[in-house]
């Protein structure tokens, strides 16, 4: 019997009969030397003084009687014998909680109540402690620090997302999230540990200086705006507003749009590069390692940047004999002089 079981039997109304309806449910006995035992909240145990490792600890909430009986007797030393066929039948939880001792008189016997007042009470008491335990341990589940298994994994997925690493435990797990949450995040060299630390693939993080220096601003008022400024003029410039860095244009492999700036992928996809930053991977990495390190770059850029895929250039293969045009190893163009796009 539980404790909870306890206390609600002390709150019954009077005219209920609070009486168990015991009858004997085992007897219990320790050969070799003296052993007392005890039963409290779904539990047996018992201690042999001279002899530790003969103790017992058996969980009741399984068991019939009969059962239990044949459980105790498989142990060495130990003889115990239930009060009837009927009885043995009984839930071994229905046994009354006891400190007993087989030297004393009748001090050998466990006790199991028939009383359907109580037979209601254990099952309310026990609802009410498995409650218990699952409040409790949903506490645990919403602290990063204590959560486990599915629990764990949607902490993952709310924070850093990706999927749990093969035969990760939760411990590595747990300290992968949280050291995940704690990085320095947005600058390349941050970017670049990220990526180290959740992959183990090593990348460059460069920015793209396109521009190489600001043109006058032109707005529609306010204080920059003078009767000089002619916001409708063809020469007005709306931000950004920057020369383009040849240089620069030409190490990337970027091409101009029509407007002047500068774009990264197909033309076509008309994507102009903006705040942009390059991933910089080396000729050999895969396809699959490519998308997991810019999963992560994802997660940990600034807001409002725009992470590119390149390579290590390499040279730019044509039609001429003997340069291998059909090797899947080769670039396409646009190649720049120092890097090369890495289209998805």
């Amino acid at each position: 019997m539980t404790a909870t079981t306890r206390r609600l039997l002390s709150y019954l109304y009077r005219p209920i009969n609070p009486d168990p309806d015991a009858v004997l449910g085992l007897t219990l006995d320790y050969g070799p030397e003296a052993m007392t035992f005890r039963v409290r909240d779904g539990r047996l145990t018992t201690t042999v003084t001279g002899n530790p490792a003969a103790n017992l600890d058996i969980d009741l909430a399984d068991l019939r009687i009969a059962e239990l009986v044949n459980l105790v007797n498989a142990a060495p030393g130990y003889t115990s014998v239930f009060g009837s066929i009927e009885d043995g039948q009984r839930a071994a939880i229905t046994l009354l909680d006891v400190d007993g001792d087989p030297l004393q008189p009748n001090g050998n016997e466990l006790l199991a109540y028939r009383s359907l007042v109580w037979a209601y009470m254990h099952a309310v008491g026990r609802q009410l402690d498995l409650a218990r335990a699952a409040i409790a341990a949903a506490l645990a589940e919403l602290r990063i620090d204590t959560a486990t298994g599915e629990w764990l994994d949607l902490w993952r997925e709310l924070t850093i997302g990706g999927r749990r690493l093969n035969a990760e435990t939760d411990v590595a797990l747990r300290a992968r999230v949280i050291s995940t949450i704690l990085q320095l995040k947005c600058n390349n060299v941050a970017l670049e540990l990220a990526v180290l630390e959740q992959t183990g693939i090593a990348v460059r993080v460069v920015d793209i200086p396109w521009y190489a220096g600001d043109e006058t601003l032109y707005t529609f008022g306010g204080p920059l705006w003078n009767a000089s400024q002619v916001t409708n003029s063809a020469t007005a410039r709306t931000p950004p507003a920057a020369a383009v860095d040849a240089t620069v244009v030409g190490d990337f492999g970027l091409m101009l749009l029509r407007d002047g700036r500068p774009a990264y992928g197909p033309i076509n996809n008309n994507q102009p590069l903006i705040a942009a930053f390059a991933v910089v991977f080396t000729p050999t990495t895969t396809v699959a390692d490519r998308e997991r390190a810019m999963a992560v770059v994802e997660r940990f850029r600034a807001a409002g940047t725009t992470p590119v895929a390149y390579r290590d250039a390499r040279p730019l293969r044509t039609n001429t004999v003997g340069e291998g045009t059909n090797n899947p190893t080769y670039q396409v163009g646009p190649v720049g002089d120092l890097y090369a796009f890495w289209s998805y």
